[in-house]
């Protein structure tokens, strides 16, 4: 997932639909260290990530994936999206569903992977919050 690419890959129409949603806030830094973080906690030595998009790519496809879900239903608030407290989990599936919106294969694939985090990530929070 490079940057260049992310960004190349941002067709005309999903660049309109980015500025008729006019989402306020952006992902910080610190939110996008907390998703590469997670990435690299759940994908353990198994996966190896030698480099990770900036905090604005990441949030262009965030941005991305949500402008392409309210053109049907809104299921989330893009008002109020980027908390300081946001789970990582939250915005790491957020980034796969902008992925999934790309022209480019590798960014497509990048999304699948992140779904995959997401799941393993997911199931392991579960088990930690139910234990006695």
């Amino acid at each position: 997932l490079k940057d260049g690419d992310m960004t190349a890959s941002i067709s005309s129409l999903h660049r309109s639909r980015l500025e008729a949603l006019d989402i306020r806030g952006k992902l910080t830094h610190q939110l996008r260290d907390n998703i590469f973080q997670l990435i690299l906690s759940t994908g353990g030595s198994r996966l190896s990530v030698p480099s990770f998009p900036t905090a604005e790519s990441l949030d262009a496809l965030i941005k991305i994936g949500i402008s392409k879900r309210t053109e049907t239903d809104a299921w989330i608030h893009p008002y109020t999206l980027y908390r300081q407290d946001s789970r990582p989990e939250l915005l790491t599936a957020l980034v796969a569903a902008g992925c999934v919106c790309s022209a480019i294969p590798s960014i497509n694939k990048a999304g699948v992977l992140l779904l995959e985090i997401v799941r393993v990530s997911l199931t392991q929070l579960v088990r930690v919050q139910s234990k006695p």
